[in-house]
């Protein structure tokens, strides 16, 4: 967010376009490269301040912030994994869904068969059936739940108050809050989208990047050029190039948008943080640590 499975989802000052490195202390020294898994995954997704991945096995992995239970991942076969704020989600091999954590509005109470993907937003829940079919659970106050009748995708992410998706035939479909317009996407036909706080961006099928929503700091500003895969942080947002480099822009104020230099296949953002998938099948994260989100296991 390759051909690849966007990230979905997931506050910092400042604003960094393309940075590419490691990042430099106040120091002056160069710091040094993030930790890296010692676990394979074939999937990651970030929430606010936790990380789930999905492992080779098909086992979910999540780590960082613990308050509501967010990283307890249930045991079992899952085939897709989401994170949002402080509940996350899976999809299992028999096409069911859990969730755990916090549910106080609903979000991690589940319904309904028969599914593909997952996309955990703020305190709602969106899940994509076999059908195209879109179903949604949790928080409604901004209309999150209500995708359009009949509507029918290919591809599904969640925001904080918002979804966007891509039908059958590429083209981007939003709906739920639209105070930043960023349930007004662009006219196109697309490969991935992502979707963050109050911005959403997308993927061509020709491989240019598009963002719309709030640019307050920057993480709608996309850099121009060719890219294979992207993700959506709160307020950044991030890229992977052909030659497998991540490129980020947006909000940098816990150094969320400063990647290292590294070949990654999938990138993901979280709130203060952003994780990649090396080619390796190994995860690492950059920005914030303060939960251990930026430690994957």
């Amino acid at each position: 967010m390759m051909r690849f499975v966007p990230a979905v989802l997931l506050f910092g000052l400042g604003f960094s376009q393309g940075c590419k490195g490691p990042a430099v202390s106040d120091s002056g020294q160069e710091a040094l490269d993030p930790p890296l898994s010692t676990v394979l995954f074939q999937a990651i997704r970030s929430g606010d301040f936790h990380v789930c991945g999905r492992e080779d096995s098909g086992a979910v992995q999540c780590w960082g912030v613990n308050d509501d239970g967010q990283t307890v991942a249930p045991l079992g076969d899952f085939v897709a994994v989401s994170a949002g704020a402080d509940h996350s989600c899976a999809v299992g091999a028999d096409g069911l869904a859990q969730c755990w954590g916090g549910d106080w509005s609903g979000q991690a109470s589940p319904f309904g068969s028969d599914y593909l993907s997952i996309a955990a937003g703020n305190w709602h829940s969106c899940a994509l059936r076999t059908s195209g079919e879109v179903r949604c659970w949790g928080d409604n106050t901004r209309q999150q739940l209500d995708a359009p009748t009949g509507l029918v995708l290919a591809q599904l992410s969640a925001g904080y108050w918002h979804n966007c998706g891509l039908d059958v035939l590429g083209e981007l479909q939003c709906w739920g809050d639209n105070g930043a317009g960023q349930s007004d996407p662009p006219v196109g036909v697309f490969d991935a989208v992502c979707s963050g706080l109050s911005h959403s961006c997308a993927l061509s099928t020709t491989g240019e990047l598009s963002c719309w929503g709030d640019n307050g700091v920057g993480q709608s500003l996309a850099p121009s050029g060719l890219f294979t895969g992207l993700g959506c942080g709160q307020e950044h947002s991030c890229a992977v190039d052909p030659a497998g480099a991540v490129h980020c822009w947006g909000a940098n104020g816990a150094g969320q948008a400063n990647p290292p230099k590294a070949s990654f296949l999938q990138v993901t953002g979280g709130q203060l943080h952003s994780c990649g998938l090396r080619t390796d099948g190994r995860s690492q994260c950059w920005g914030s640590n303060e939960n251990a989100q930026s430690t994957p296991p």
